[in-house]
């Protein structure tokens, strides 16, 4: 894979850092646009794993992944932001964490039944209620992890810019991704030969 660096986008030169004094802040009355990367990673043939092995196997499996999850996030610093059945979002202030994040959890996550996909966006989206996010940063990596074939893990431009040096970045074909236009930017994200982690072990 050829790893290419990235231009930040237009979107992403202005940043609302949430510095502003008191007074300034209480006069402004949009709301809050901040920019932030997002990712969400499924499971993929859960539901064929549960079918095979039953419920039980399957919970324990489940639990397992979220354990997983959460032991990469909190050592990289990112949050997770919701729990979506067998997949999961997150979201973090750096996109090269937040990639770091996901690459780490897909490469990670592999077995011979179960397999992790993941899709990455970063862009201006609205803070609602302090603990809420709208914009179609957050559609888009949705839509990319829809994308996504097991294994992989899909990133617009603006989550590549960062990228650090043991993750490698392949020109991903130009799609039309449903409600969001064609999107000729994106990147298959992966680990470089020699920086791989060892692999996730099915519970029980």
């Amino acid at each position: 894979m050829t790893k290419k660096a990235q231009p930040m986008t237009r979107s992403l030169q202005t940043r609302i850092i949430g510095t502003e004094a008191p007074s300034l802040l209480a006069a402004q009355t949009e709301p809050l646009r901040i920019i932030r990367s997002f990712a969400f990673m499924d499971l993929c043939s859960f539901t064929k794993y549960t079918d095979e092995h039953g419920p039980i196997a399957a919970r324990e499996v489940l639990l397992g992944f979220r354990a997983a999850v959460r032991d990469v996030t909190e050592r990289r610093g990112v949050r997770i932001a919701k729990w979506l059945g067998d997949g999961v979002m997150v979201v973090g202030v750096e996109a090269g964490t937040l990639a770091s994040t996901a690459v780490d959890i897909v490469n990670r996550i592999h077995t011979s039944e179960l397999d992790v996909r993941g899709g990455l966006s970063t862009g201006p989206v609205l803070f609602v209620d302090g603990d809420d996010y709208v914009g179609r940063a957050i559609n888009l990596a949705a839509r990319l992890c829809d994308l996504a074939e097991a294994g992989e893990v899909l990133a617009d431009g603006d989550s590549c810019h960062e990228l650090p040096g043991w993750i490698v970045a392949e020109q991903y074909k130009s799609v039309r991704v449903k409600g969001l236009g064609t999107r000729s930017d994106l990147m298959r994200l992966g680990v470089l030969d020699g920086y791989r982690a060892p692999l996730w072990e099915l519970p029980g």
